[in-house]
């Protein structure tokens, strides 16, 4: 339960401090920093876990595109935004932007 609050607190701060960072900072800079900082730390979790897995070749390669154009991509544009609008604007945006998605795949694939 801690834990899952935790997570909660920190999800729910990450649009207000990146607004401060970006305010100061290049969006696309500081968001670089941010990777760079947090994947060793995520490397070292998953290395102490005891859950490293090697991926295929062709596996890491589209490991890696989901990252760059998913959360990268995302993250970027997220980021960019913030430095002109509000962050509750852009939290808001991103959180409706998956019903968008499922409107878009029932109006184009009828799915």
């Amino acid at each position: 339960m801690a834990a899952g609050l935790l997570f909660i607190l920190i999800w729910a701060s990450a649009f207000t401090s990146a607004r401060f960072i970006v305010l100061e900072w290049s969006p696309l800079g500081a968001l670089a920093l941010r990777f760079v900082i947090a994947a060793p730390l995520v490397a070292l979790v998953v290395w102490a876990m005891g859950r490293i897995v090697v991926p295929s070749r062709a596996d890491a390669l589209r490991l890696v595109l989901m990252g760059v154009f998913g959360s990268g991509g995302y993250l970027a544009c997220a980021w960019l935004a913030m430095a002109t609008t509000p962050s509750g604007l852009v939290a808001l945006i991103s959180a409706v932007a998956p019903l968008f998605i499922a409107l878009g795949e029932r109006i184009f694939y009828g799915r």
